[in-house]
């Protein structure tokens, strides 16, 4: 059974789609079935797939251009090249640019099945299961979106996910913290290592302490002996790998201590940018409290929250990212779609609007449970609102569509935004900024908060003014 790898079918041609999929379906394949350029892109930004069957005429683009990003994000994808037979100078430059193969339009089944089975056959997966899911999120393509908040995601696993720093991972409930935990670790110099995942906040905390430390002793005499040896043989069997505590402030104050006590023994180091957090094991830590609150409160030791010295990392809400919101939707139906094997309708400008202004308190999990609820009840070529459920309709939402300046809150402030009317951009921007960072007594740090900013950002701009106001 192939099915549980799927492939990408780009092929702008519906009998060609149907023609093709029916050939792989008899061999167990399952193809997901895409018309353009930009309908693959966004199933490729929230589904992995290994083999990619790719006809390099599409509408809106060139298959070479989209061949190139594949390959530059997934170097392992076996890309196979679907072109006419008047265009065999494309192919050639496909297989010069990293196709394992190519096809010529009409192909028979026997060549497909033998292409595709080739290149199944090359694609080995992890033996780890975890590395395995992580290696399918890593290689989905990043958070979709395009908000700033997002773009510095991507920036931050950027440039943690080669290093092996501590990282703790902050968001919500729903936004996808363990997709940024297998980013980093799949990008990590110890992604083929072993890997133990510990959730923290399980109530039952001599469970917790036996997966970290291993058997409690049986009594004092052992106690140290005992210990040292968890301490070692986790370490130990971890060598190389990765150590993943999920909700870390949920560790109980006892279980706290110990693992400081084993990081001491075990001879762990206090981690920066060019320091390991252990010689060969490194650790991702995630939160959905404000780890800094936490320690604030007591619930978080201070002495291991900083013998860690945890690089934070922020997964933004939904609520905070609006301008995503359509294009995570759209995502979303279309796996929903591809899952039950339906044809991909429209979103009602209505129900764009509805999306768009509602808070999404559960985050990405509520939004891919929405479409999924949608697709299964209703088949219709677009969805409006009269198909949402009452669960939704009646949640909490951001008022009016998302313009500040229709906002209640921002009523009184119309007079004053009137006045910028006619400046710059760029003169408008600054005199926002430093009017939030007055509002906040001079401090940046609060100003970024409020900005959903790095507040690196607002010291950068700060620099940029000065030195363009000096003659």
């Amino acid at each position: 059974m192939h099915s549980r790898l799927n492939i990408l079918l780009v092929e702008d041609t519906p009998t060609m789609q149907i023609l093709y999929a029916s050939i792989l379906a008899v061999k167990d394949f399952t193809a997901i079935c895409v018309d353009t350029l930009a309908q693959a892109r966004a199933a490729m930004s929230v589904q992995y797939f290994p083999i990619v069957l790719l006809d390099l005429s599409l509408p809106d683009g060139d298959g070479l251009d989209l061949l190139d990003e594949i390959l530059r994000n997934n170097p392992q994808a076996k890309i196979i090249v679907i072109t006419a037979n008047g265009s065999m100078n494309k192919a050639i430059e496909a297989m010069r640019r990293g196709a394992c193969d190519f096809l010529v339009k009409p192909c028979n089944a026997e060549k497909l099945i033998g292409s595709v089975e080739h290149a199944f056959s090359d694609f080995k997966e992890a033996s780890d299961p975890v590395l395995t899911a992580a290696v399918h999120e890593a290689d989905s393509g990043n958070f979709v979106g395009s908000s700033a908040s997002v773009q510095l995601l991507r920036e931050n696993i950027d440039a943690l996910g080669p290093t092996n720093v501590s990282v703790l991972v902050y968001g919500e409930r729903g936004v996808d913290k363990d997709l940024c935990v297998s980013l980093l670790r799949y990008r990590s110099p110890n992604r083929d290592g072993p890997v133990l995942e510990v959730n923290c906040s399980d109530p039952d905390q001599d469970a917790v302490a036996r997966k970290l430390f291993g058997n409690r002793p049986l009594d004092d005499s052992q106690s140290d002996a005992a210990t040292d040896a968890g301490s070692t043989q986790l370490f130990s069997r971890l060598s190389g790998g990765t150590l993943i505590l999920k909700e870390l402030g949920g560790l109980s104050n006892d279980n706290q201590i110990e693992l400081l006590e084993m990081m001491q023994r075990s001879g762990a180091s206090v981690s920066n940018a060019t320091k390991q957090t252990h010689p060969d094991v490194r650790i991702i830590c995630t939160s959905t409290e404000n780890s800094f609150q936490e320690v604030i409160d007591g619930s978080l030791r201070q002495d291991l929250f900083f013998r860690w010295h945890f690089v934070p990392i922020i997964v933004p809400p939904m609520r905070e990212r609006r301008e995503d919101i359509i294009y995570c939707a759209e995502s979303f139906l279309l796996l929903a779609c591809a899952g039950k094997n339906r044809p991909v309708p429209t979103l009602s400008e209505d129900l764009q609007n509805l999306l768009i202004n509602h808070d999404w308190p559960g985050n990405l999990t509520e939004m891919r449970e929405l479409f999924v609820e949608m697709i299964s009840f209703y088949d219709g070529p677009v969805l409006d609102p009269s198909m949402l459920g009452p669960k939704f309709l009646a949640a909490k939402r951001h008022s009016g569509r998302f313009d500040p300046l229709d906002d209640a809150r921002f009523a009184s402030d119309k007079v004053a935004v009137g006045k910028l009317i006619g400046l710059p951009l760029t003169v408008m921007e600054q005199k926002f900024i430093e009017a939030t960072i007055d509002s906040c007594d001079g401090s940046v740090t609060k100003a970024a908060v409020i900005l959903n900013v790095a507040p690196s950002t607002l010291y950068r701009k700060r620099d940029t003014w000065q030195n363009s106001s000096v003659d």
